[in-house]
């Protein structure tokens, strides 16, 4: 959650807090970690989990999202308009939990009715290093009700400490398919090999939210032994687990899996093609260019954006034509790679159609053209680049200029030294680190000019340069 949005969130949870809660709060200290760090006491953990309860599920899903991502208002401190129990609430939450009290108020939330409730009390729990918190959480995963011992697994998970295997994996035959599912989500943050066996017989499970999970955990072990199996998981009935497998063979990064990818390529779920394209990238395997080139004409844009992306890692001159043709591509998120893919290949049969793109309804497309037209090593500067100095969007401006620089063509000099009277500061910082590199006697005229720019970082440019 952005800091902007996580007071106002806080503030929402403490007004839906009851009366109760409020008047507990008043004469709390907030306590400290053994480590030194502030953590919340038990009378702050009843308003924040009373408060989600109350609040409506989407603010929920927010503030949970902002509690186990760790708040932080930044060093401007937290906003005026939020109020004091709002504010220490936040600031008790950037430390874990440690007194015995507010372990016992999270182990006994475990089993609440409101999911979003159990989730940050699991969550809490397993960012503490209390043995209690541990102790809590093992007793919760064999309790009767299914969806503590779902909860549990989750906090146990988010420990990370391999010593949560053997529990975890007796968790894996529960008779409650989202309970393992947690628990195999739960082995893949515990990164422990030993796991391997255990996630191997879960991804053959009945239910596809236990294959899912039990895939991706193998994914993050990263064990090259299990991409055979991760390869048939490519061809499961349900797309959620083949997306999952391409993402694990994804991490593996083994260069066998690459024909059973480019397979997924042609799956009928954009999502598994997505995924697909984007483990493909990770190969960096020669082997896929063709299929990534029949992916720039994929249905879905997602799908051609990533292909445009991983044809530029590859680095392979064979794939320009193809991403020449996608810089008129509907979508501009497709324009936006294919620009930038091309500035990867590094090759000059790109710089007419970059420099036709300059003029792209996009600025993103824009400026990614400017800046891709400046690793190409040429010796000349399109006449289009010059004029871009004079785009509607700065980022664009300074791409153009940047990238003249880059080029060193003593004939862009003047209209780089139009562009010192440029309204934005980081346009002319660009533009005086161009001129810098001509070193022609028109540059150093514009240089010398630039000595008295408002702005003290183009003056010192300017300065560094003519002492040269």
């Amino acid at each position: 959650m952005r800091p902007r949005l996580a007071g106002p969130v806080l503030a929402l949870l403490v007004a839906a807090a009851p009366e109760s809660a409020l008047a507990r709060w008043h004469g709390v200290h907030v306590g400290r970690s053994r480590s030194g760090r502030p953590g919340p006491t038990a009378a702050q953990l009843a308003l924040l989990l009373d408060g989600l309860a109350r609040t409506d599920p989407l603010v929920c899903t927010l503030a949970a999202d902002a509690v186990v991502a760790g708040l932080s208002f930044g060093a401007r401190g937290t906003p005026p308009l939020v109020d004091a129990p709002a504010r220490d609430l936040e600031r008790a939450l950037s430390g874990p939990v440690s007194a015995p009290d507010a372990v016992a108020l999270l182990a006994g939330r475990l089993g609440d009715p409101n999911g979003c409730v159990r989730r940050v009390a699991a969550e809490l729990l397993g960012r503490t290093d209390s043995p209690e918190a541990f102790a809590r959480l093992k007793t919760a995963l064999a309790s009767s009700n299914a969806s503590e011992r779902q909860a549990a697994a989750l906090g146990l998970g988010e420990r990370g400490d391999p010593v949560v295997r053997e529990a975890l994996e007796r968790a894996l035959r529960d008779g409650d398919p989202a309970v393992v599912a947690t628990a195999a989500w739960a082995l893949g943050s515990v990164e422990d090999a030993r796991a391997v066996p255990a996630l191997r017989e879960a991804s053959g499970h009945a239910d596809a939210r236990v294959r899912r999970a039990a895939v991706a955990a193998l994914g993050e072990l990263a064990d090259p032994r299990v991409v055979p199996l991760l390869v048939d998981r490519l061809k499961d009935g349900d797309p959620g687990v083949r997306q999952s497998a391409a993402d694990a063979l994804g991490l593996i990064e083994d260069r066998e899996a690459t024909p059973a990818l480019l397979a997924r390529l042609a799956d009928a779920d954009a999502d598994v093609r997505l995924a697909a394209v984007e483990a493909l990238a990770r190969l960096e395997d020669a082997r896929a260019l063709d299929g990534l080139v029949r992916a720039l004409s994929d249905a879905d844009p997602r799908v051609r954006a990533e292909a445009a992306e991983a044809l530029g890692g590859l680095e392979d001159a064979r794939a320009v034509e193809a991403l020449v043709r996608a810089l008129h591509d509907a979508e501009a998120q497709v324009r936006r790679a294919a620009a930038q893919a091309l500035g990867h290949l590094e090759s000059q049969r790109a710089a007419e159609p970059l420099a036709g793109v300059l003029g792209d309804s996009d600025a993103e497309v824009r400026r990614r053209a400017a800046e891709a037209l400046g690793r190409l090593e040429l010796s000349r500067a399109p006449a289009r680049l010059s004029t871009a100095l004079r785009d509607a969007d700065r980022e664009v401006r300074a791409a153009a200029a940047q990238s003249l620089g880059d080029i060193r063509d003593p004939e862009s000099a003047a209209a780089l030294s139009a562009a010192l009277k440029d309204e934005a500061r980081e346009v002319r910082r660009a533009v005086t680190r161009a001129l810098a590199r001509l070193q022609t006697p028109a540059a150093r005229q514009a240089l010398r000019n630039a000595v008295a720019d408002a702005d003290p970082e183009v003056r010192r440019e300017a300065v560094r340069a003519l002492g040269r």
